[in-house]
């Protein structure tokens, strides 16, 4: 079952200005202010709440309240507030900047005006948490069209101030953020770069209206406030608030053990038991930038309704003023990596790197992911229907990484591996998978674990490039300098002392050929390390010793590459798990455009209760994880919630 959520806010505003009757617009024209003015606006501003998405037809959505911990994340905390106005045809006309009187900037005179902590009030709606009322001072200055439509920004970043106030409001829907918190701007080496508070506590979170279609299929973005401006404070405090809903920017996952967590692993060769330890999580593939305010593209609704036919009756919902779906800004052209080195090769471009998400190795995963219960925070990241059809589909799906070490047991003892006296190490032993898989190449029971000389052995069996000596060899008789093929009598050779388990770059460049990280192929050892008249290949018609000078390794090595297989690498054990978040989940097992995404305001909330099978292996721990397009397995079983926050749900078991 899967399950989700999603972060509601709702925001009412009623403005009023201090003006004479002539001033204010009748009904929809515009109308040119002659003089300036100083209004006064009452504004109720709703607090989001998470909600529930839909990953599993519930039947009823769910909504959940933002935490509000002193000492870590505060998901309802507004400090300051910028109201934007427009005019009628979506022109700046004023602006207004308020603040909590307890949140101390230094510099007071920025502000418009303030609001007390006792003017916070809870909301008696499930989809909204909170309501704060304030009265706003809105100048107007002369010559203006009046104010007909506001967007409020809640904690705004310092980047986006006058980015948020200059804009036309037909250009809003473009403006793009780096970070779903707030952050101030610092120097670094010259260069204005944002910074997001390091501590938990000091976070605060991005937001910005709700946008959604009316009972009429028109966008909703701006809030109309026609008629609406009055012109003394005292005048305004009468009137009934305009309401104007927000919602987070960001996107929230937890991810939570199950009561009957199961941990059964095993593996198609018996002598051979596989125990996988759970380390850590982390969100993977998350956007690099988010929009600011929410958008479709430009799109209708109906074309929306096309695009999510599966979904038509879940991803807009007027009752609550706000919608469970977006465009996010890799929605239709996203670049996304084939394999590892892709992310690796764009890395290394700094501010030119053209990869849409972040991706994260395994010891990033250890150093600032996530245990059981764990909470971590991303933009929102949607993709189409082109996109999900791609060679690349699970790598551009913002998803769960649950990584760990898989233990190879003797016994009751995992194994370990060893120094080069003999003796166990901390690490655990490697391993690798392979197999001949069958026609569909996704039979995962055709797969068998080896360890380092097992597997030597498996794929020496498909060499014919190496020789050796038959048994009945006599140096100083001619008849008996016969030599046999190393692949038929390789039983009693110890293999590791010619071969390796290898991943050679070079080779693999020269062939052109697209290999994830985790393979190692079939190679020789360097010659100083192979002994001497004991390994020959045959050149010109004549047996030669693989250690002479004439002997091409690469040569060697190339024809091993083109002629043996290559196997799944486990770096001391160590695997991961990918569980790609689900917005509204499958229809009768069928992926369509929003089964997949992950949406602002929504808290998802996944629910790990077992492992049943093979994770994907781990070859380097520094390699970003890249999870595989070449198969198609989903080994993790799980249930994922999305939360007023809107709340989202999904369940999963690992290797199923």
């Amino acid at each position: 079952m899967k399950k989700r959520s999603f972060l509601l806010a709702g925001l009412a505003a009623l403005f009023m200005a201090s003006c004479s009757d002539n001033d204010l617009p009748q009904g929809n024209e515009q109308q040119v202010i002659e003089r300036g003015y100083q209004g006064y606006l009452k504004v109720s501003i709703a607090n989001p709440a998470s909600g529930n998405s839909r990953a599993i037809n519930s039947g009823t959505d769910e909504y959940e309240d933002g935490i509000d911990d002193k000492d870590g994340f505060q998901e309802n905390k507004i400090d300051e507030i910028l109201f934007v106005f427009y005019n009628n045809i979506g022109q700046y006309v004023a602006h207004s900047r308020m603040r909590n009187e307890n949140y101390d900037t230094g510099n007071a005179d920025d502000y418009d005006g303030t609001w007390k902590d006792t003017d916070k009030s809870d909301s008696n709606s499930a989809s909204i948490e909170s309501v704060i009322k304030l009265i706003v001072p809105v100048g107007v200055n002369a010559n203006n069209y009046e104010p007909t439509h506001v967007m409020a920004y809640i904690n705004p970043t310092q980047k986006g101030m006058n980015e948020n106030k200059t804009n036309k409001l037909s250009e809003i829907s473009n403006v793009k953020r780096n970070y779903c918190f707030s952050t101030k701007t610092v120097s670094n080496n010259g260069n204005a770069e944002e910074e997001v508070p390091k501590e938990n506590k000091d976070k605060r979170f991005l937001m910005s209206n709700s946008v959604y279609f009316d009972k009429d299929s028109k966008m909703v973005m701006a809030t109309d406030i026609h008629g609406k401006l009055k012109k003394t404070e005292e005048e305004a405090d009468k009137e009934t608030a305009i309401e104007i809903y927000v919602e987070r920017l960001a996107a929230k996952v937890q991810v939570l053990k199950d009561a009957d967590f199961e941990k059964n692993v095993s593996t198609p060769v018996a002598e051979k038991t596989l125990e996988f330890d759970i380390k850590g999580w982390k969100l993977n593939a998350t956007a690099k930038q988010g929009y600011l305010v929410k958008g479709f593209g430009g799109k209708t609704k109906a074309q929306i309704d096309e695009e999510l036919a599966s979904f038509v009756n879940s991803w807009n919902d007027v009752t609550n003023s706000r919608s469970y779906w977006a465009d996010g800004v890799n929605y239709a052209n996203g670049v996304y990596p084939k394999i590892t080195t892709d992310v690796l090769d764009d890395r290394k471009k700094g501010n030119d790197a053209n990869l849409s998400l972040h991706y994260y190795n395994y010891n990033e995963v250890i150093a600032g992911g996530q245990t059981w219960n764990g909470v971590e925070y991303c933009l929102e990241h949607t993709v189409d229907n082109k996109t999900l059809t791609s060679p690349e589909e699970k790598a551009a799906l913002t998803s769960v990484i649950i990584v760990g070490e898989y233990h190879v047991m003797d016994g009751d003892n995992p194994m370990k591996k060893k120094d080069k006296d003999g003796n166990d190490t901390e690490e655990y032993v490697d391993f690798y998978r392979y197999g001949k898989v069958g026609g569909n190449g996704t039979d995962k029971d055709n797969w068998k674990i080896f360890l380092e000389d097992d597997i030597l052995q498996e794929l020496a069996k498909d060499q014919y490039i190496l020789y050796i000596k038959n048994s009945d060899y006599v140096e100083d008789d001619e008849n008996s300098k016969t030599h046999i093929l190393f692949r038929e009598n390789t039983n009693n050779i110890k293999l590791s002392g010619v071969f390796e388990m290898a991943r050679p770059e070079n080779i693999i460049a020269n062939a052109n050929r697209v290999v994830p990280g985790r393979y190692r192929f079939l190679q020789l050892k360097d010659k100083e390390n192979i002994e001497k008249d004991k390994f020959f290949v045959l050149k010109e018609g004549e047996f030669v010793d693989i250690t002479a000078t004439d002997v091409d390794m690469d040569e060697l090595n190339t024809n091993l590459f083109e002629s043996t297989h290559s196997a799944e690498f486990y770096n001391g054990g160590k695997a991961y798990f990918s569980v790609p978040i689900e917005q509204f989940g499958m229809t009768n097992g069928t992926i369509a455009v929003g089964t997949y995404g992950i949406v602002r305001n929504h808290s998802y909330k996944i629910t790990v209760d077992g492992i049943n099978g093979m994770g994907t292996g781990i070859g380097d721990p520094e390699n970003p994880i890249v999870p595989p397009t070449e198969t198609l397995e989903y080994y993790v079983s799980a249930k994922i919630n999305v939360l007023a926050w809107r709340v989202a749900s999904q369940k999963v078991t690992l290797g199923e």
